[in-house]
């Protein structure tokens, strides 16, 4: 959801607040827990005794994005080959791993006492939203409740320059890399990480590559990053990503590097972990993990408690099943080798690691691993028959296996030989599909005021291979066939697009375009653009940058000022405070000069915003009107009608309440009533039974209109709305039943019989998300941002009637055990639900 991009200011307390919900202390006094609630009340922005993150000294320093000429260092290369090139062979050959996993697996072996205690054995035809949170509730109970997080008290940041020498890994010329040394201070230990290309950051879109390093050398930071031994056992691996401009965290664990040395457990270990997630990574939109060796492992406990916005993980090198550890401590002679920093007896009794990695594709974080010929053969045995078979019992095909060895049979199967060590061509190409698969989604422009045709604009899939190549913006007529279509990028400076709204973007019927540019070809989106196109020619005949007003993220363009010539386009979205987007903004922009016009705040009500668009009263003049949708405070998504001068409210109305989303349509030109499309909840299960399209009277609130779009449709949005009152629909249509968007295509409803009277798919090449954008959440999710955290507890304890009371009408999503009353059992189930800020939760947590 839109939602789950920004973290809202003022709420730092409420979300922090989530994490002294331990499973210990969920066990505690129902009344002490409310006590925590009122705490969080009065203290308003912090919790007594804990730091608040905007407050920790260094980290704003920490987080900028600003150049800073450091220390110098060439980097000497080429980098190490020691990981690099095809060796001789492995200490377990897989001939041999066979027989000797086969044998140790039998009657009275370590694995024949543990594997019963694993959830995936125990529970063999649950979902994966089940499993998930069975494996959560036994992880929170065996390990969670032995860890307790450091508070970081102060960050340390050293600015380093360093220079990579031409050829180091492919490239003809030196490559120079920023990279800060961040020492992280917590009581009693200190904490080093290395944040590279932090000056490569996009502002309007932060993301981030989350390494962690395996078990090499006494730095894997520093050889990772090719400082030390050219990169020693990583074969500067870190390093290698660094040079391609990617903006990387990477750290060091306890007993290695600088960070300070601490007795070998597990709970310290994620402690390090959730230092890191809670004190950096929480402050990016999009966050994707990848881990060599005993990284990889550090990374399959993560999918159990991170708080960021992960979004997808690369395993590489690590499927030794655990249970082997346990056979190593009893066997002296045994060939299984033991992590003594991960291990943890009780863990590895209850616990395989597809648990875990299921517990992280439930959460939505997509998955692959790389597996190569010069691997460990117990490593591909664990793979491959154990590890594989038990994802597919619950999830079909829902990762990738990448390397030089994919099936794990020991060849090689592109002759590579690639030794224990990441599949570095897979990673970039398999981390480009995922970052462009989000910015691939089609939007609705707008309708052509003089012969009612909608555009759309999107990612093109030139060469067909599934990802988008370039932006296309296409016109169509109401027979489905092409009327206009050009590329309105052809410098390919766009990185990402939203539409418009309204009854046109403009009266000429010239479309506008807005999204985040990358001006000066970096690769890094630097600023927001506007555009306005000729459908003759698909130039540009405006453009400008949306700089008088410093926009976070723009939503999108929300329609025209029809009172002005040229007309006036409005755009809304977040202003950037601090480290997150914290005001709502409107502002409409002079296309002749590029200068704000005009801009209100609207945020007293919004999480987030979207646009319907704007209108003038009948026969022009003023006040003009800007509708506006969005999610409220009170987990319903609302209408705000403003006065588009002064940003004052005309009048406002809450949308009902089985609206999961809403995404504006536009406005009827003849009645001026709004129109609504998103998913719709009918029974109030938290679950999106159908795809609705209402159309409102703006001023009193009261529906005018109702249709149910037809089955089959996994994403609905809105085109706008033609010169007769019917709304043209974007969606996305399931043609083989699998429950995931095949193509997609336009829809035109008219109002008189509720049908579509134009329907047709559009251009097969524009790229279609693999995964539907349509998220189910679960009853406790009270806010509607698809996680269950503080806000949610705070929602909950407003409604609070205690045992036997009926709750009040607005109050009634509380009961969740429908005993028709709001009491510590419902908090309960709400307790069982709690994932954390932008955590998104498990629709079945209820169950």
């Amino acid at each position: 959801m839109e939602a789950r991009n920004e973290r809202r200011g003022g709420n730092v307390c409420v979300l922090r607040s989530l994490r002294f919900f331990t499973p210990r202390e969920r066990d505690m006094s129902f009344s002490f827990v409310l006590y925590r609630v009122r705490l969080v009340l009065f203290c308003g922005v912090l919790l007594s005794g804990e730091m608040g993150l905007a407050q920790i000294p260094g980290l704003s320093e920490a987080l900028d994005r600003t150049m800073v000429q450091g220390t110098v260092i060439d980097v000497p290369g080429p980098p190490s080959s020691l990981r690099d090139c095809a060796r001789s062979g492995e200490a377990i050959s897989v001939a041999d791993a066979k027989p000797l996993m086969e044998s140790r697996k039998g009657s009275g072996s370590v694995y024949a006492s543990v594997r019963p205690n694993w959830q995936t054995v125990q529970n063999p035809s649950v979902s994966l939203a089940q499993i998930r949170s069975l494996v959560q509730q036994a992880y929170n109970q065996h390990v969670m409740s032995r860890v307790s997080t450091p508070a970081v008290t102060s960050i340390d940041v050293q600015y380093l320059t360093l220079v990579y020498p031409a050829n180091y890994y492919g490239n003809p010329e030196p490559i120079t890399v920023r990279v800060k040394r961040l020492a992280l201070q917590a009581p009693g230990r200190t904490l080093v990480a290395y944040f590279a290309n932090y000056d490569r950051v996009e502002p309007a879109r932060k993301e981030i590559i989350f390494h962690v390093n395996g078990h090499f050398g006494q730095n894997p930071s520093r050889l990772g990053l090719g400082l030390e031994q050219n990169g020693g056992y990583s074969g500067a691996a870190t390093a290698k990503i660094a040079m391609q401009y990617l903006p990387l965290i990477t750290y060091d664990d306890h007993n290695v590097g600088e960070s300070s040395p601490a007795p070998d457990s597990l709970p310290r270990t994620l402690e390090n972990l959730q230092m890191m997630d809670r004190t950096l990574l929480v402050h990016f939109d999009r966050v994707d993990g990848i881990g060599l060796s005993g990284g990889t492992e550090r990374l399959y406990h993560f999918m159990c408690f991170f708080e960021c916005r992960m979004a997808s993980v690369y395993y590489g090198g690590w499927a030794v099943p655990g249970w082997t550890a346990l056979d190593s401590a009893l066997a002296p002679d045994s060939p299984f080798g033991r992590n003594m920093d991960t291990y943890d007896e009780e863990f590895l009794r209850y616990f395989q690691h597809a648990d875990l990695t299921l517990v992280g594709m439930g959460r939505g974080v997509r998955t692959a691993y790389s597996h190569n010929q010069r691997e460990g053969g117990s490593s591909k045995y664990g793979l491959w028959e154990e590890q594989v078979p038990t994802q597919r019992q619950y999830v079909v095909d829902a990762f990738e296996n990448g390397g030089d060895d994919p099936d794990c049979n020991g060849i090689s199967n592109d002759g590579r030989n690639l030794c224990h060590e990441y599949d570095l061509p897979h990673f970039f190409d398999w981390l480009r599909r995922g970052r462009l698969g989000n910015r691939s989604r089609v939007v609705g422009v707008g309708v052509d005021p003089a012969n009612d045709e909608p555009w759309v604009a999107g990612r093109l899939d030139v060469t067909g291979d599934g990802v988008g190549d370039r932006w296309q913006m296409t016109r169509y007529a109401t027979s489905g066939a092409e009327a206009v279509g050009f590329n309105p990028d052809p410098p390919g400076k766009y990185v990402d697009m939203v539409g418009g709204g309204g009854v046109s973007l403009d009266p000429a019927g010239q479309p506008w375009l807005c999204g985040s540019y990358d001006a000066d070809g970096d690769g890094i989106a630097d600023r927001f653009q506007a555009d306005r196109f000729s459908p003759a020619t698909g130039a540009s005949t405006a453009g400008f940058t949306l700089n008088d007003v410093p926009f976070y993220r723009v939503s999108r363009a929300a329609g025209l000022d029809a009172g002005h010539t040229p007309n006036f386009p409005w755009f809304i979205g977040e202003l950037g405070g601090g480290s997150y987007p914290s005001r709502k903004q409107a502002a409409k922009f002079n296309p002749a000069t590029g200068v704000a016009a005009l801009g209100f705040l609207f945020d007293a009500a919004f999480s987030s915003a979207e646009g319907i668009g704007g209108r003038d009263p009948p026969g022009g003049g003023s006040p003009n009107e800007l509708l506006i949708v969005g999610p409220t405070g009170l987990a319903r998504y609302s209408i705000y009608r403003l006065n588009a001068a002064t940003g004052a409210v005309f009048s406002s109305f809450q949308l009902p309440a089985g609206f999961l989303d809403g995404r504006g349509v536009g406005l009827d030109p003849g009645t001026g009533q709004c129109w609504i499309v998103g998913p719709f909840d009918s029974n109030q299960d938290g679950a999106r039974d159908e795809f609705t399209a209402r159309r409102y009277d703006a001023a009193t609130g009261s529906q005018a209109m109702s249709l149910s779009l037809e089955t089959g449709i996994v994403d609905a949005s809105g085109v706008g709305v033609d010169g007769s009152g019917r709304p043209w629909l974007l969606v996305l249509v399931d043609q083989d039943g699998d429950g995931a968007g095949d193509r997609w295509a336009l829809r035109r409803y008219n109002p008189s019989t509720g049908q579509a009277d134009a329907a047709f798919p559009i251009d097969a090449r524009y790229v279609v998300p693999k995964l539907s954008p349509v998220a189910v959440r679960p009853p406790a999710d009270l806010d509607g941002d698809g996680d269950v955290d503080g806000t949610d507890v705070l929602l909950f304890a407003s409604c609070l009637s205690g045992a036997g009371i009926p709750p009040v009408p607005d109050c009634a999503n509380r009961d969740f055990d429908q005993d028709s009353d709001v009491d510590q059992t419902d908090f309960s189930v709400l307790q069982q639900c709690l994932s954390g800020a932008f955590i998104l939760a498990d629709p079945g947590c209820t169950q």
